[in-house]
């Protein structure tokens, strides 16, 4: 079962990733992605950077909800960690659209 919508939680600068929860039912299932997935999949990785992490999570949610999404399906656990890694050939690029 796909996880839903949760919240979005916020950087931190620490850990140098984006937090953010989603819903498996009723469980809050903990989320984050780093930096540098994030910034791939807002298409910057070799332009500049916007250091605007509220308005980068914000503008590729819906991609980044979907490998969440796929990776708790594949492994389900209490949470998600995405790293550049984890990232589609695909997906990468201008806001999560597919190139």
């Amino acid at each position: 079962m796909p996880l839903t919508r949760g919240a979005a939680v916020g950087y931190d600068a620490v850990r140098m990733s984006y937090k953010f929860t989603m819903l498996d039912g009723t469980r809050t299932v903990h989320c984050e992605i780093s930096s540098a997935a994030l910034t791939d999949i807002a298409g910057g990785r070799w332009q500049k950077i916007s250091l605007d992490r509220d308005a980068q999570f914000l503008a590729c949610r819906d991609t980044i909800e979907q490998i969440a999404s796929s990776q708790f399906d594949a492994t389900p656990a209490g949470h998600v960690r995405i790293f550049a890694k984890h990232l589609p050939r695909n997906i990468v690029g201008p806001q999560g659209k597919a190139k």
